[in-house]
């Protein structure tokens, strides 16, 4: 594990099972996890995943070592993997947020009484559902799970909005706006929507986050396109896919804006590698559709041959 950087530990456990880490202890029932223990420099979270079949423990900027297991006849899998970035962006339709907030006040049943609700089966909706005062965060990824019911997921690790503003382009952060004006708009009380992050940042789980207004996708659309060569080099900087992450972005954007929509953001809603994390009926795009462009975006991002001696004895530069 990393100091670096954030990490999982995923158990799959029997009853009772104990696993002791540097500093703290793990106890283990079925399906569950709990930690106990001084938390130490850079903090810990825990967080039990929704969308996995096993919890997951988050641990960040610590060094974590395991110590011992307590019962030898319990059998224990730890494995240890970097934290995944559960990002998705949704094609925004702005007239839904007002749609979206009388739907979770109302807590409408369908008209027939058999139909099964579409809402009720995703894991947001009872915290939003028909409650006066919903957590800001509860609301705002609530808020792109019914997105996924009106147009399609892209969804891929680092395709996020904040992120590309924090890694890539500093820029691109002139056309974001925070949820809270889209929701202010939209009916909400100010004092909820004034309470709603104005980003997604690195370590936060299950929100939504900013946006980009269809008035300005445009503008977005042409920033990307301009900016993509050197976007790709910050991204394979970090680590990440940068054609393929650099090709859905676009594909992303494109997509909004020839249909007059915006984007909007989200993170912890599903695992774009993942389909069973999908909701019911949502249509997810993994990865870029156009494998051309991934592949011209990949050619043009490598780094200039160097000119041969023959080239350099006539003059030639590259």
């Amino acid at each position: 594990l990393s100091e670096n950087g954030s990490w999982a530990a995923e158990t799959e456990t029997t009853p009772d099972s104990m696993v002791a880490f540097h500093g703290m202890s793990l106890t283990a029932t079925p399906w569950r996890l709990s930690w106990a223990g001084p938390a130490a420099p850079g903090g810990v979270r825990f967080q039990a995943s929704r969308r996995s079949d096993f919890p997951s423990v988050t641990i960040g900027r610590i060094m974590v070592a395991l110590a011992s297991l307590t019962r030898a006849s319990i059998r224990t899998i730890v494995r240890c993997v970097r934290i995944m970035e559960l990002y998705s962006l949704h094609p925004l339709p702005e007239v839904e947020a007002a749609v979206f907030l009388q739907r979770i006040a109302a807590r409408q049943a369908p008209a027939d009484g058999n139909t099964p609700d579409p809402l009720a089966s995703q894991f947001w909706s009872k915290k939003v559902l028909g409650k006066l005062n919903p957590r800001p965060n509860d609301l705002s990824l609530g808020f792109a799970g019914w997105l996924t019911l009106q147009q399609p997921v892209f969804a891929c690790q680092g395709l996020c909005l904040s992120s590309w503003e924090a890694r890539v382009d500093r820029g691109s952060g002139m056309m974001m706006r925070p949820p809270s004006r889209l929701f202010g708009d939209a009916g909400l009380d100010p004092s909820i929507a004034r309470a709603m992050p104005i980003r997604i940042k690195g370590g936060d789980a299950m929100m939504g986050g900013a946006y980009v207004p269809a008035r300005l996708m445009g503008d977005y659309l042409q920033r990307l396109e301009q900016h993509s060569e050197r976007s790709v080099r910050r991204l394979n900087e970090a680590d990440l896919d940068g054609p393929e992450l650099t090709a859905l972005l676009l594909q992303t954007a494109r997509y909004a804006h020839e249909r007059g929509l915006g984007l909007y953001e989200a993170i912890d809603l599903l695992d774009g590698s993942d389909p069973a994390t999908w909701p019911p009926g949502a249509t997810v795009i993994p990865r870029a559709t156009d494998r051309a462009e991934v592949d011209r975006i990949r050619l043009a991002s490598l780094p200039l041959k160097e000119p041969g001696l023959i080239a350099r004895l006539l003059g030639r530069k590259r």
